[in-house]
């Protein structure tokens, strides 16, 4: 390629580039979660962007969101101290049944507030 050739390109590339930082900053202004602006690297070869999702920030404001009975409340803060929580143990610290156990559990999943890992009797939670 000539120096022309090359020069053209290049400046075609960083109005591109331009084009799509303005683009992403249009976005990002009209967004109302306030997302991260898009990592753009570039080097001669190549150009890479970086999009951050938001699902951690939808997440946040789901939690702060949502209410909850006294027995899912202490079942979350003893999962601050603990890496896990069974069926078991969430009737144990909750004196409740079975059944009201596995209702507030499954609230919790579905909430996304905590992810169950397993199956049958050795189902747990974590956050």
């Amino acid at each position: 390629m000539e120096k022309e050739e090359l020069l053209g390109t290049s400046l075609k590339t960083d109005d591109y580039i331009e084009e799509l930082i303005d683009g992403w900053d249009k976005i990002i202004k009209e967004h109302p979660l306030s997302p991260r602006l898009p990592r753009i690297e570039s080097d001669e070869h190549s150009t890479t962007v970086t999009i951050f999702s938001t699902e951690e920030q939808f997440r946040e404001e789901e939690k702060e969101e949502v209410e909850l009975n006294e027995r899912q409340i202490k079942a979350l803060k003893y999962l601050e101290e603990h890496e896990k929580i069974t069926n078991r143990e969430y009737r144990e610290i909750n004196d409740a049944s079975r059944q009201t156990a596995k209702r507030d559990i499954s609230n919790l999943v579905e909430r996304g507030l905590l992810k169950q890992k397993g199956k049958g009797k050795g189902t747990y939670y974590t956050l």
